[in-house]
């Protein structure tokens, strides 16, 4: 019977330490999220000033280039910032479950019955509920657009500069 208490109580531990850990991981994004979001604007002000500067020497073609290329490179950034909030709910869902694997455990008294019924409760919840990675269909759109939106700019330089 204490072999059950004892399987019974490290699994329980383990559990609670991993929601415990996805949970951080989710309250972080947040922060990544502010920084990403304050990191990618500086960016473009400090790269795109330039341009700026030289926007009455340019065609109307380099220009329209250039608009294309800052759509391209907004919707990147949008897309990174939706990324990262899928990314903060699949780790939430994360927690969510590993918490309720704790809660299982931490319900069942010390037989092996008891056990097997938590055994079988978990095998169910997993089923229901757990993924094993988060969409990333919005880290495709990023990166896609990104490079475009790169490819543009580029363009327009070397239209500037030769």
């Amino acid at each position: 019977m204490n072999n059950y208490q004892d399987i019974k109580f490290k699994n329980q531990e383990l559990h609670q330490k991993q929601a415990s850990h996805y949970e951080d991981i989710a309250n972080n994004v947040f922060i990544q999220l502010t920084r990403l979001f304050i990191s990618l604007n500086v960016f473009l002000l400090t790269f795109t000033s330039p341009i700026f500067i030289q926007i009455k020497e340019m065609s109307e073609f380099e220009r329209i280039l250039l608009f294309i290329g800052w759509i391209f490179l907004l919707i990147s950034i949008v897309a990174g910032i939706i990324q990262l909030v899928v990314e903060k709910k699949f780790y939430e869902g994360l927690a969510k479950y590993y918490y309720t694997i704790a809660g299982l455990y931490s319900s069942a008294d010390n037989t092996e019955k008891a056990f097997e019924e938590v055994e079988k409760k978990k095998a169910e919840e997993t089923l229901r509920s757990f993924r094993y990675q988060s969409p990333t269909t919005p880290f495709a759109i990023q990166v896609f657009c990104f490079m475009v939106g790169l490819m543009f700019i580029l363009i327009v330089f070397y239209n500037i500069l030769f």
